[in-house]
């Protein structure tokens, strides 16, 4: 079964954000899938774009967080984007909305 949401899956890195916050403050990658899926309902995108955290994606970059972008879409590569969290989250929204566009062949998303 394909699920509604196979052409276009973004994936957060829930461990990057604990590294940036430490135990104290609120994970910054939960407060982006967060917002990210708020912008994905604002847009009326849901159900073909779903936004998840994953526990480690094995990048681990310094002071950012690695969010992944995925698709079963032939158009549409794997990619990966590092960003800080806060301040470059439009960043994050304008690669899924780019990724939410149809197809070129005019197949919708």
């Amino acid at each position: 079964m394909k699920p509604k949401w196979h052409e276009n899956l973004v994936i957060v890195c829930e461990k990057c954000g604990r590294k940036l916050a430490g135990r104290e403050e609120p994970n910054p990658s939960i407060e982006l899938k967060d917002w990210l899926k708020r912008e994905v309902r604002a847009r009326d995108l849901a159900p073909g774009t779903r936004v998840i955290s994953s526990s480690c994606l094995d990048i681990c970059p310094e002071k950012k967080v690695a969010v992944a972008f995925t698709s079963d879409r032939p158009d549409l590569e794997a990619w990966v984007e590092i960003v800080d969290p806060v301040s470059e989250r439009d960043r994050v929204l304008h690669v899924l909305l780019e990724r939410a566009k149809p197809a070129p062949d005019g197949t919708p998303p």
